[in-house]
């Protein structure tokens, strides 16, 4: 709101930041075995706190390769993770406008599989 002809006061920021390109890193193949690093990268629509990153639904964090858009988060596989690698960003920017983005990853999943026979199978 304008206060005088020669002064307004800014607009409060309420858009929300958004994540940006991401990639996604790590060995090739359907199954990601334990003792394996799988990452994301991506950029921010605007200056953000760090963000934090969770995968395999919430139960473990990434971690921080640097703290500067574009972002690397990395993650080293365990045995005892199981499920589809996918990631999910928390975003908050300076005007405390916070927001959760989910990837979808790239079709990897942590652990074993099933095969045809019921036998467990580990891609490597």
């Amino acid at each position: 709101m304008c206060q005088s002809p020669d002064y307004c006061a800014p607009l409060p920021d309420t858009i929300l930041p958004s994540v940006l390109t991401p990639s996604y890193g790590g060995p090739t193949g359907a199954c990601i075995t334990s003792d394996r690093e799988v990452s994301v990268t991506f950029f921010v629509s605007e200056t953000v706190q760090l963000p934090v990153v969770t995968l395999l639904s919430g139960t473990r964090s990434a971690i921080a390769r640097n703290a500067v858009s574009p972002y690397t988060f990395v993650y080293t596989v365990q045995s005892s993770d199981r499920g589809p690698i996918s990631y999910t960003v928390s975003l908050q920017d300076l005007a405390v406008n916070t927001a959760v983005v989910n990837l979808d990853g790239n079709g990897q999943t942590a652990g074993t599989i099933s095969g045809p026979n019921q036998q467990i199978v580990s891609f490597l």
